[in-house]
């Protein structure tokens, strides 16, 4: 697994990040765009409040956009924004992006 962490407030990756993420998760993944490899990109936000649930999905959405611009083709991304009560977060949620390989 991958984590990517956006800074509070964020919802893009600035240049620098952006490279970083790239070269980690070539290496990481041992990516090679002529593997058969699958990725869910995955975030947690608070149950019920939108706001959370807005900020999670845009970063989801950058991080999906970063690795269809390295040449992950669109049908092997799955995307997803899993609940958080209230009672138990972290202050971190949404923050958090998470990419997972599965094949």
């Amino acid at each position: 697994m991958l984590i990517v962490r956006f800074r509070p407030g964020t919802v893009d990756l600035s240049g620098i990040e952006a490279k970083r993420m790239t070269e980690t998760f070539v290496s990481h993944f041992n990516w090679n765009a002529n593997r058969e490899q699958t990725f869910t990109i995955s975030s947690t936000a608070v149950e019920g409040l939108s706001e959370s649930n807005r900020m999670a999905f845009y970063r989801v959405v950058a991080v999906r956009n970063h690795l269809l611009a390295l040449g992950v083709p669109a049908s092997r991304i799955r995307q997803r924004i899993e609940p958080v009560q209230a009672a138990s977060q972290s202050g971190v949620e949404g923050l958090e992006i998470r990419i997972q390989k599965s094949e």
